[in-house]
């Protein structure tokens, strides 16, 4: 099945291309390649927390509520939806290890 463009959507996101990738379609070492380019140097330490706090391991609550508390302490929209977009990755252990600071022991 290939991916089509939709309208009102992302289109890398619609059509699966660039770093961006639904789970589990990247490594974990893709994972981590993208999360050190496309968030790290966008967020500050504070950020960081927020995802430890909000997202890893977190299937409880739902995206409306993940995304309120990220946005509050991440102030950005594009990352909060690359974030909730990539959620899954956050809920793998095998991912997550790769990630600075993120680690579950």
């Amino acid at each position: 099945m290939r991916a089509q463009f939709i309208r009102g959507e992302d289109p890398k996101k619609s059509m699966q291309i660039g770093m961006v990738r639904p789970y589990p379609q990247m490594t974990p070492e893709a994972f981590k390649d993208w999360f050190g380019k496309e968030i790290m140097p966008y967020i500050e330490a504070d950020g960081l927390n927020a995802i430890h706090d909000n997202i890893v391991n977190n299937t409880w609550e739902k995206d409306r509520e993940v995304s309120r508390y990220l946005y509050n302490r991440i102030k950005d929209y594009g990352i909060v939806d690359d974030l909730l977009y990539m959620r899954e990755y956050f809920n793998d252990n095998n991912y997550i290890k790769m990630l600075p600071g993120l680690s579950q022991n």
